[in-house]
């Protein structure tokens, strides 16, 4: 977790925090990365590249393709939980809110 002065250390409770994250954030809830061996650009559809079937061309020519890569995607995340990193930062989240 956060120090206990991590409020102190960021300033007063209405400062603004940005957060950047790896592709390890999303992993360690299941969800795969995009880039990894079992990532959504490795795997890809039976016919097309997910290149290829993340563009507004795809769409326009095969909407069903695109629409079953998405809600593939979709589905794995509906079975994801928050992990440590995602607990960490909503505790931080309150403790700037109080």
């Amino acid at each position: 977790m956060f120090p206990e002065n991590t409020v102190e250390l960021l300033g007063a409770p209405k400062t603004r925090v940005t957060v950047l994250t790896g592709a390890g954030m999303s992993a360690e809830s299941g969800i795969p990365t995009f880039r990894g061996p079992e990532g959504y650009w490795t795997i890809g559809s039976a016919v097309y590249t997910p290149q290829e079937v993340a563009t507004y061309a795809m769409f326009a020519r095969h909407p069903e393709e695109v629409w079953s890569w998405y809600l593939y995607r979709f589905t794995v995340c509906l079975d994801a939980a928050p992990n440590a990193g995602h607990e960490a930062l909503g505790a931080l989240r309150k403790r700037m809110q109080s």
